[in-house]
């Protein structure tokens, strides 16, 4: 739903009513205005249509640039074709805060490979805010197969569905919600190919089906196609000329990635590219990040993000605990947001 949409509905004595109830409430002035403001306008315009706002804190520590790396269970939401190249089953749990805490996200998704009959994933996604009116919520059923050994390809059958609450009084009597939720089916695609050693070029098509989720006979609100494109480079090809043994470590398991995507955002396309770096150090027990995205849609708009991860082997297994922290953001003018990821691979 669009803001000029759902706009045309909302009476002056609505929005009083909003006000009494989500600004009068909050000792925090600041943070009631950011509720109020999501409430009224942007409901429809930054989250309605399933934003690409980053899953999982490892990817986002590296600026979101993970397209061509897609190598955890963050894979499908960025790439479904590198489920086939993982080899042990995973899990992988992210929860994140945005928006002055605000809005939250909640993931979980599991990564299955079955030898050569392939890789299958099943995620899901949900998308909340503070109040309980509105949520997002998504669900991907994943499958990726190696039809050579350096070419991969994987897609996610997806259900995506947003509601409002029909408990609430403002939804109750606003005629613009004739339903108060909406779901529809759509698909992605990607492709992983590793031409020569360390080098990885990936690409993906996320909602190839357009979706409208809009809840009014009248209007449409549909998902649009988000299209991501990469290169990523590991740096284990070239470790073996280091002399120094922990600089042949941390070459060994260092990438750097670069990225590119296109998505159609108030009526035109925005267009962002993103670039991050990952080391690991101490038998690979510790993880750094660093990451930059730059985003174009009327206006320039930029974001910068550092991560780590500390990783704790158990016999064949291991535990990943992965923490990503935004430390820029014009979009939404907000000091920071977080992303907490635990993976658990088996």
């Amino acid at each position: 739903m669009s803001a000029q949409q759902l706009m045309k509905y909302i009476s002056v004595d609505m929005m009083h009513q909003l006000f009494n109830k989500y600004w009068k409430g909050y000792r925090n002035m600041k943070k009631g205005l950011i509720i109020f403001m999501i409430l009224i306008v942007n409901v429809g315009t930054s989250f309605a249509a399933f934003e690409d706002i980053g899953i999982g804190a490892r990817p986002y520590g590296m600026g979101g640039a993970f397209v061509a790396v897609a190598d955890d269970a963050n894979a499908p939401m960025y790439n479904p074709a590198g489920i086939d190249y993982i080899k042990k089953p995973e899990l992988g749990l992210t929860y994140l805060n945005i928006i002055s805490g605000v809005v939250n996200y909640n993931y979980a998704g599991i990564i299955v490979p079955l030898k050569k009959v392939g890789g299958f994933g099943l995620s899901f996604g949900m998308l909340s805010e503070e109040s309980a009116i509105y949520s997002e919520k998504s669900i991907a059923f994943s499958y990726s197969k190696r039809i050579v050994e350096n070419l991969s390809l994987g897609a996610n059958l997806k259900m995506l569905n947003t509601g409002f609450s029909s408990d609430n009084e403002w939804v109750k009597e606003n005629p613009y919600f004739v339903e108060t939720s909406s779901s529809g089916f759509t698909i992605d695609a990607g492709v992983l190919a590793k031409p020569v050693s360390g080098l990885n070029v990936g690409l993906s098509a996320q909602n190839l089906i357009p979706v409208d989720v809009s809840i009014s006979e009248s209007d449409e609100d549909k998902v649009p196609m988000n299209l991501r494109f990469g290169i990523a480079y590991n740096f284990a090809s070239i470790a073996s000329s280091a002399q120094q043994p922990a600089l042949r470590e941390v070459l060994e398991t260092t990438n750097i990635s670069f990225e590119g995507a296109m998505r159609k955002e108030r009526e035109v396309n925005s267009m962002k590219v993103r670039v991050g770096i990952e080391a690991w150090f101490a038998n690979q027990m510790l993880g750094l990040r660093a990451g930059y995205n730059m985003k174009k849609v009327h206006d320039n708009s930029s974001t910068a993000t550092i991560g780590a991860s500390i990783r704790v082997p158990i016999s064949n297994s291991a535990i990943r605990l992965d923490y990503a922290l935004q430390i820029f953001n014009i979009d939404v003018q907000e000091k920071a947001s977080h992303r907490i990821s635990l993976s658990v691979s088996i």
